[in-house]
């Protein structure tokens, strides 16, 4: 764990939390569908110290794949007992183009709140007469929208869509807590 000019930063070996036994399977389904993070125990007083000034806390993971950097912006769950282990929801581990145990790096951030995002949908999509509905109830569980993150929506009984978020304003991440953000659809 490090601390650069103040702000929080270090590497992590990550997984998903369908590999997490400490919780029931409802609460890992839960998990699985929102953007936050569970850290190490053993860092929770260095971070929330840090931090105190700074609530709702986010971060940036980026993966340190050499070929493929990518990284994508979350918040915190909570902390798990695991040393040099954070779990993840397994749709951040795909976006980051890495496998369970792969280390990442771990950033705190602040973030501004969203006021437009762009999504592309597929064309079938926009027919539905309660796109933004549906879009509010994929969000519900989030905090953070980042530029190219993908959300996987189930829609019964019509099917399964991926929707990209194609752009954010003000900025490529964005904080969802307490926004009221326009939404276009492309």
């Amino acid at each position: 764990m490090n601390s650069v000019n103040g702000k929080f930063q270090t590497e992590y070996y990550v997984f998903s939390y369908n590999t997490y036994h400490n919780e029931t399977r409802d609460k890992i389904s839960h998990l699985e569908k929102n953007d936050k993070i569970m850290l190490p125990e053993s860092q929770k007083e260095f971070i929330l110290q840090m931090m105190k000034n700074n609530i709702p806390i986010f971060f940036n993971i980026k993966s340190k794949s050499q070929t493929k950097s990518k990284s994508v912006c979350c918040s915190l769950e909570s902390f798990s007992q695991k040393r040099r282990t954070i779990y993840v929801p397994q749709w951040m581990i795909k976006h980051l183009c890495i496998k369970e145990g792969d280390r990442v790096y771990v950033n705190f951030i602040t973030l501004k709140i969203g006021t437009s995002v762009t999504f592309k949908v597929p064309e079938e999509f926009k027919t539905f007469d309660d796109t933004e509905a549906i879009l509010a109830d994929a969000l519900v569980n989030r905090s953070v929208l980042t530029s190219g993150e993908k959300i996987i929506i189930d829609y019964e009984p019509v099917g399964t869509y991926e929707i990209m978020v194609k752009e954010l304003v003000p900025n490529n991440s964005v904080n969802l807590i307490n926004c009221n953000m326009s939404i276009l659809l492309e």
